[in-house]
């Protein structure tokens, strides 16, 4: 096996702190749906100068903050967007 991508030492922390040992693999999906769209969308990367988003569709989605928020159950301690 070759390295791991930084992408995917990324998804691997979060899983584990996410889920600990659990093997549920809709939990792992449904951690995976939340992990990607923040990636691309929500992390700058320095070695791009920009959002992976951008680079490759050229533009970002702007409900992916709210999307993660409500996703991770945090409406009660991280404030939501407003449109506009």
């Amino acid at each position: 096996m070759g390295k791991l991508s930084a992408f995917q030492k990324g998804l691997k922390r979060f899983l584990h702190h996410k889920l600990g040992t659990s093997q549920d693999i809709q939990e792992i999906d449904q951690y995976i749906d939340i992990y990607v769209p923040w990636y691309n969308n929500g992390k700058y990367h320095s070695t791009i100068s920009s959002y992976p988003e951008e680079r490759y569709s050229g533009q970002r989605d702007i409900e992916w903050y709210n999307s993660l928020v409500k996703s991770l159950k945090l409406e009660d301690v991280l404030v939501l967007k407003s449109e506009g």
